[in-house]
């Protein structure tokens, strides 16, 4: 256990180690070794020359705080041993998450004391709507096929692939959306293949004609696109902005409520347009949009970006507003802030498919 600890806090386990480190850390019969071993660690400072430069000051936080519990407290001995090992594991399990203050006095978040309904991760889930007004609930458990004109529709579970044959009828259009707590993945007619985030929506043609392949999209999505230099692909997010692409991989995040679009390139080349205004993107560049303006930002953390499609959420230097309107789009819940809400920052990472109560006691 310990050389497992030490290994995570240098970053350095195999895929095998992170395995074997997480099934360990289920284990309720091994609390109290757990806690032993990382008695060991923080009295041996093995710590200090972790990558992460302010390790030493989380483990200082975690150690001379007591952990707050829904339910009473455990009367196991040494606890405050017990207690350092609770609050770490529920870091470990989960990911790493730690949050950074502004020089003032911030006053903490309160989590009441009480029970209430829990809450389960998003899902694959979402509603096609049809040209013709006909709507079909999808979800991770649906098996069916059918026919719009000459194209062919195939669901499997999380999946929409579309099939067109070469035919001379007019287009029609189908729109995938995805509610809160829900994603999808969808295979256009050109094979091209889109990842919906929560709360977001693309509509496109059942078979692609002319002289180019146009999709809209709302929300959140990732594309991967199938190259055709004499269809060039484009995606429209308002009646300003449009993505020019080729053949390429890229993020859009253009919720309404974040304030800016922003187009991330991992692949390829891509042009964005916003009014009059132009910029080419290059591998690990992000354009950012407002009504105003267009600027360019380079060396993106990707991962980062793409961490949503991974099934992670991923923070960094994240205020507690934009870290509660990724919750609430993936939990679908509303969040009410009473009273000054805190002038603080979130680093870190936590799996997706954790309960809602798992991730208010993180935060907590």
């Amino acid at each position: 256990m310990k050389e497992l600890l030490e290994k995570f806090l240098s970053d350095s386990m195999t895929r095998e180690e992170q395995e074997a480190f997480r099934a360990l850390l289920a284990r309720d019969d091994l609390r109290e070794e757990w806690a032993g071993a990382i008695e060991k660690i923080i009295a041996e400072k093995r710590f200090q020359d972790a990558p992460v430069a302010d390790r030493d000051a989380i483990f200082q936080q975690i150690t001379s705080k007591q952990p707050v519990y829904p339910y009473p407290r455990p009367t196991l001995h040494r606890y405050r041993w017990w207690a350092a090992a609770a609050v770490f594991l529920v870091l470990l399990g989960a990911g790493t998450l730690w949050l950074r203050q502004a020089s003032r006095p911030v006053t903490g978040i309160a989590v009441p004391q009480t029970a209430y309904i829990d809450v389960a991760p998003g899902a694959a889930k979402a509603l096609l709507t049809l040209a013709d007004g006909k709507v079909i609930p999808l979800d991770s458990a649906g098996v069916q096929t059918w026919q719009q004109g000459n194209t062919s529709v195939h669901q499997q579970g999380g999946v929409l692939a579309y099939a067109a044959q070469n035919n001379d009828e007019s287009v029609s259009f189908n729109t995938l959306a995805t509610p809160r707590g829900g994603t999808f993945r969808v295979t256009l007619p050109d094979g091209s293949n889109v990842w919906l985030n929560a709360a977001s929506s693309l509509r496109y043609p059942t078979s692609f004609k002319g002289r180019e392949r146009l999709v809209e999209v709302q929300g959140e999505a990732y594309f991967e696109i199938t190259q055709n230099a004499q269809q060039p692909f484009k995606v429209k997010i308002n009646q300003q902005t449009t993505i020019v692409v080729l053949g390429t991989s890229f993020n859009v995040n253009a919720y309404a409520n974040e304030g800016t679009i922003a187009t991330t390139l991992l692949t390829g080349s891509i042009r964005m347009r916003q009014g009059n205004d132009e910029v080419t993107l290059q591998p690990g560049q992000q354009a950012r949009t407002s009504r105003t303006s267009l600027e360019t930002i380079n060396h993106i953390d990707t991962a980062q970006v793409l961490a949503w499609k991974n099934g992670l959420f991923d923070f960094k230097n994240a205020t507690l507003q934009e870290v509660m309107r990724q919750l609430s789009r993936w939990y679908d819940i509303e969040v009410v802030y009473e009273g000054a809400i805190p002038t603080i920052t979130f680093d870190g990472k936590m799996d997706k498919h954790l309960q809602l109560s798992q991730i208010i006691k993180i935060f907590s």
